[in-house]
């Protein structure tokens, strides 16, 4: 009897080791993964509502937070990503305008960057990227000379929107990289230790599910991206043969943006 009880458990703990292999995600680096930017050849814009979200318990509240326009066109051994933040005027009313060219093969390895920022009537470049060199502007007198390599890539607010629509739509499936940057300044963010599960970004495709925008209802995959060690996270919804038409960018508590709890951009095409 003892011997069939042993037996027994250790059957139950091999399909338990099984079980537990099985479930775990593999975590597979955005630059090992191969995707085809052929679909990005064709000129493309699209604008977006953004609100700004507080909840309050079950309820929430927004307001109206800014614009953003989201251009895609190929250029001469280049795809040139051209997109325009603009608040409205209770919020400051700057504009955010940054211009990327990247490679024909790779969203992940910029050639090209430039950030102008417009307020009060006056536009500055905030900032400027080109063969390894970043220049910063930290004052109206002072502009800093950086040099950057982006070796094993970056993920950029720019890139993920072009980007999420082109990943496999498989529920469950996670993908890694080391650096981002921000919608806004292109504040950069890079995750603390390579190969660590916790200490990585991540793209994860989480479900397959309609969400209704406006009148109009589209078939998505949802994905979430996410660095957990300083609580950096967005939503983002994908149709179906489409761009991204929702997004949802977590703000950490007691943060900026009026105390909102989120950003939710939405598609108005």
């Amino acid at each position: 009897m003892k011997t069939k009880k042993l037996t027994l458990l250790l059957i139950l703990g091999v399909v338990t080791t099984a079980v537990s292999k099985a479930v775990e995600p593999t975590l597979k680096s955005l630059n090992e993964l191969s995707i085809s930017l052929t679909t990005l050849q064709r000129e493309q814009t699209h604008k977006y509502r953004w609100e700004s979200v507080t909840k309050n318990g079950a309820a929430t509240a927004s307001k109206n937070y800014a614009t953003l326009v989201v251009s895609t066109k190929s250029e001469k051994n280049g795809i040139l990503l051209h997109d325009t933040i603009t608040l409205i005027p209770f919020f400051g009313g700057t504009v955010f305008e940054r211009k990327m060219k990247c490679p024909t093969n790779s969203l992940l390895h910029p050639e090209h960057i430039t950030l102008d920022i417009t307020g009060g009537g006056k536009t500055v470049r905030e900032m400027s990227y080109e063969k390894g060199e970043m220049k910063v502007v930290d004052s109206p007198r002072n502009t800093n000379s950086l040099q950057v390599k982006f070796d094993e890539g970056i993920l950029t607010f720019n890139t993920l929107l072009r980007l999420a629509p082109l990943l496999p739509r498989d529920v469950g499936k996670v993908h890694t990289f080391q650096t981002y940057a921000e919608p806004f300044l292109f504040r950069i963010r890079r995750a603390e230790e390579k190969g660590a599960k916790g200490a990585l970004f991540t793209i994860t495709c989480e479900t397959l599910e309609k969400i209704t925008i406006g009148k109009k209802s589209y078939d998505c995959a949802k994905f979430t991206l996410e660095l957990k060690s300083v609580r950096i996270k967005s939503d983002l919804w994908v149709a179906q043969n489409g761009p991204v038409v929702k997004l949802v960018e977590h703000l950490p508590k007691g943060g900026t943006r009026d105390q909102a709890d989120y950003l939710e951009a939405t598609i108005q095409d």
